[in-house]
């Protein structure tokens, strides 16, 4: 099986004993994304832990925005059955009178 590369039998023994990491053509250019996305990170001045926190903190707030939403819809569905119990007792009110 070839996978279009060319090491002797010596380059894998060295690289196995240097404990070093082979990594193939494609792979080795997403690893150097993968790098440039961290000096991007670095360049900005944030640290890693700084952005798992601020992503936990739009989670969190995230939750209190559908907490909020839900309350919201609650009352908003109690005005409207407060609405049409309103409306259903002046009809009422205005058949009695006759009007």
């Amino acid at each position: 099986m070839s996978f279009g590369m060319k090491m002797s039998r010596d380059d894998v023994e060295f690289i196995l004993s240097e404990k070093s990491v082979w990594r193939c053509d494609s792979c080795q250019q997403e690893r150097c994304k993968s790098l440039q996305l961290e000096s991007t990170v670095s360049k900005s001045g944030k640290t890693t832990k700084e952005i798992l926190n601020f992503l936990r903190e739009m989670t969190e707030e995230s939750k209190q925005i559908q907490t909020l939403e839900c309350k919201l819809s609650k009352s908003v569905d109690a005005y409207h059955e407060k609405i049409l119990n309103t409306m259903n007792y002046l009809q009422k009110l205005t058949s009695k009178l006759g009007l």
